[in-house]
């Protein structure tokens, strides 16, 4: 009886361990489209039966039909996707209210299928992460994930008595904050692996323009279009700018027709920027910055005149230019100031994690109470919320960008797209540093821009994935121009 026992439980392992090399490991892929196909007939039968007696049942089981061959669709085509994500934020800005005063944007609700379908890409089907482009922001990106993940547990529990009540209350916006710092970076690693095709890349470059185009005369007239569905806030101005500057100035293979177009477009956003908005910093010196840094890489010397110039026509104008900046100090410059003491006075007992997502303005709310200044500035929201480990990380994080964005410009090709491409991403580059010091408009903040803003902070993230993006795009069409007629491809010229 031993002996046989032992025998059976023998073959019940050798066919357990069969099944899964074959199902597993062997055929994990035809595994998986059988599940989908069993699931999927499943839900047919379902909504069959259901139909007979509970019909709102059966349209809830259709719908999870639908979500899940949406599901399928996405899976198979991630860079066409990554393109809707674009769209989704720029012209179906939609959100589901939630009861707490902001919106679930209906783009964080696609970043979040697209990067969870890539990981079960990586995890479950190829389970291997070997060919994961941007090995220099992947190691910063994750730890900085888990910073955001230990703040936000650190701090429900070494928290000061008082504000405990309102740590604990206040957990929905501060996990949906949490999702947000995470998400952000991770979106940057999703278009950097999955934007591939020519077509990708110039489809960015002419939305901004087509959108910048749509929205400019209702801007000039001071008369937004359709505010409920187009998006046009954040660093909006700026990016239509500097893509079509990049295009302008360094891609001479564009035809005049276009190139006068995106001349008259760039022309009137800076009218609306500047001369319409001028008390709004935040809008119009990222869009001069980044113009200065494109007309910098193309014409050095020409730039450094027209600084020059900038320079002799502001002493000209001193006393406007100094009341308009007056204006603005004392609305926002010294009280932010003074919200920056108060943010790192209280961090300085939070130093390591800091504060948890969102945080630290419920210890603003429990110490001083009323009307208060909060920081409108990212590298302190970062620090007071992640602490000093998140700090790090994501100071390393955009280093590890900027090298990307670095080295894309350096080795394009010269004179087409995709050099006037890479010369706006370093544009954009240095307008994300910028916009981080101006407000919280690369990750936003949940009592200032509130979570809607991620429908245009998540712009400066897709722009980084972008920049990562052309840098391996550069690699092919170098490997592409060294390839010998006799059809073998010599070693890349550029280190992977």
């Amino acid at each position: 009886m031993i002996g046989a026992a032992h025998h059976l439980n023998r073959s019940i392992q050798t066919i357990i361990g069969r099944a899964h090399y074959y199902l597993l490991d062997r055929y994990h892929i035809l595994t998986v489209r059988g599940l989908l196909i069993a699931v999927c007939l499943a839900l047919t039968v379902l909504t069959a039966v259901l139909l007979q007696e509970r019909r709102i049942a059966a349209v809830g089981v259709v719908a999870g039909f639908a979500g899940l061959a949406f599901a399928v669709f996405a899976y198979r085509h991630m860079e066409l996707m990554c393109l809707a994500v674009l769209v989704v934020s720029t012209v179906f800005d939609l959100g589901v209210g939630t009861g707490t005063g902001t919106d679930i944007k209906l783009v964080l609700v696609l970043l979040v299928l697209l990067i969870g379908l890539w990981a079960f890409r990586l995890f479950v089907v190829e389970r291997s992460v070997a060919g994961v482009r941007g090995k220099w922001v992947i190691a910063p990106a994750l730890l900085f994930a888990l910073a955001v993940v230990i703040s936000l547990v650190w701090s429900m529990y070494y928290v000061v008595p008082s504000v405990r009540p309102l740590m604990f209350d206040k957990m929905l916006p501060r996990a949906m904050t949490g999702l947000v710092l995470i998400i952000s970076p991770l979106t940057a690693l999703l278009f950097a692996n999955h934007l591939r095709s020519a077509h990708a890349f110039t489809f960015i470059v002419g939305w901004f323009a087509f959108v910048g185009a749509l929205e400019l005369p209702f801007a000039l007239t001071n008369a937004p279009l359709l505010p409920d569905l187009v998006n046009a806030g954040g660093q909006f101005i700026a990016w239509v700018g500097v893509l079509a500057a990049g295009q302008v100035l360094l891609n001479r293979q564009m035809r005049r027709a276009v190139q006068i177009a995106l001349l008259l477009l760039i022309a009137g956003w800076a009218y609306v920027a500047v001369g319409m908005r001028f008390t709004w910093l935040s809008g119009w010196v990222t869009l001069v910055a980044g113009l200065s840094v494109v007309l910098a890489l193309r014409f050095p010397r020409l730039a450094a005149a027209a600084g020059v110039a900038a320079l002799v026509l502001i002493l000209a104008n001193f006393s406007a230019v100094e009341e308009t900046f007056a204006d603005e100090s004392a609305e926002s410059g010294v009280t932010r100031v003074a919200a920056y003491e108060h943010t790192l006075q209280i961090v300085r007992d939070h130093y390591l994690f800091g504060t948890g997502p969102a945080g630290y303005y419920f210890y603003l709310t429990t110490y001083i109470g009323g009307l208060f200044q909060l920081s409108h500035n990212n590298y302190v929201d970062i620090f007071a919320q992640t602490g000093l480990f998140g700090t790090v990380m994501y100071l390393w994080l955009w280093g590890g960008i900027g090298w990307y964005v670095l080295r894309a410009y350096q080795n394009v090709p010269r004179g087409g797209f995709y050099h006037g491409l890479a010369a706006s991403l370093c544009a954009a580059y240095v307008i994300s540093l910028g916009a981080m010091m101006l407000g919280d408009w690369v990750t936003p903040f949940t009592y200032t821009q509130t979570l809607s803003g991620v429908s245009y902070t998540i712009w400066h993230w897709v722009l980084a994935g972008t920049a990562i993006a052309l840098y391996y795009q550069a690699q092919r069409l170098a490997l592409a121009a060294v390839e010998p007629a006799g059809g073998q491809v010599a070693a890349p010229p550029l280190a992977v």
